[in-house]
C-alpha cells in the first residue's frame, strides 16, 4: 500500500472548506426566501419555488439570503460571488428581474443595482456579483444578498428551480488540478 505524502494531503484538505463555502439550493424548500411588497409567501413545490404577486399593483418580489437570515460574502475566500439562477416558468402573465443589494463590512446598507431587466425568459444565468460591484464603482461592497422582482397580472408570477453563490469557475478549476496533478504525483511513486 502507498502512502500518500503529508504535503499532498494538506493540499487535498485544504481545497475541501474552501469547495464548502458555496451555497447551493434547489429550490426543495422556500427557507432561503423572504417575501416582501405584494408578494404571496414564497412557496416550494418539489423542486421549483414560486414567486406569486398578491396584487397587480406596487413592488413586489423575494429576497434570496444565506441559511435565509444573512447576506453573501463578495470575499473570494468565501466562495460566494457568482450567482447562478435557473428561471423555469412564468406563472400568467408574470415577468422577473434580478437585483442585487449591497452592503459594507459592517453591514451597512450601500445600494440596490439591478443587474438584469424584466423578462419572461426562462433561462439559466450566470452573474460575476464581485466584478458587478467593481463596475459600479462599489469599492466598499463586502457582501450582497440576491433580490428577485416579479411584474405582471394579481398572480402572476415566476417559478425558479435553482439559485446558487458558487465560487468562480476557473477558480475551482485550478483546485481540482492542482488535486488531479496530487493523485498523478502519488500514482507515480
Amino acid at each position: 500500500m502507498k502512502k500518500i505524502p503529508i504535503s499532498i494531503l494538506t493540499a487535498m484538505l485544504s481545497v475541501s472548506p474552501l469547495m464548502a463555502q458555496s451555497f447551493f439550493d434547489d429550490a426543495s424548500t422556500a427557507s432561503n426566501f423572504s417575501a416582501f411588497g405584494n408578494m404571496n409567501p414564497v412557496s416550494s413545490d418539489g423542486n421549483v419555488v414560486s414567486l406569486i404577486r398578491s396584487s397587480a399593483s406596487e413592488d413586489a418580489g423575494a429576497d434570496w439570503l444565506l441559511n435565509g437570515v444573512s447576506s453573501f460574502s463578495l470575499n473570494s475566500s468565501d466562495q460566494q460571488y457568482i450567482v447562478e439562477l435557473e428561471a423555469s416558468a412564468a406563472i400568467g402573465n408574470g415577468e422577473w428581474r434580478l437585483d442585487i443589494v449591497f452592503f459594507d463590512d459592517q453591514g451597512t446598507y450601500l445600494t440596490e443595482r439591478n443587474v438584469r431587466g424584466y423578462s419572461a425568459d426562462t433561462i439559466a444565468v450566470s452573474y460575476d456579483i464581485s466584478e458587478f460591484s467593481i463596475s459600479e464603482n462599489l469599492t466598499d461592497a463586502d457582501r450582497y444578498f440576491v433580490r428577485l422582482r416579479t411584474q405582471g397580472d394579481l398572480s402572476s408570477g415566476f417559478s425558479f428551480t435553482s439559485i446558487n453563490a458558487v465560487p468562480e469557475p476557473g477558480q475551482s478549476a485550478l483546485l481540482l488540478g492542482v488535486l488531479a496533478m496530487g493523485a498523478l504525483f502519488v500514482r507515480r511513486k
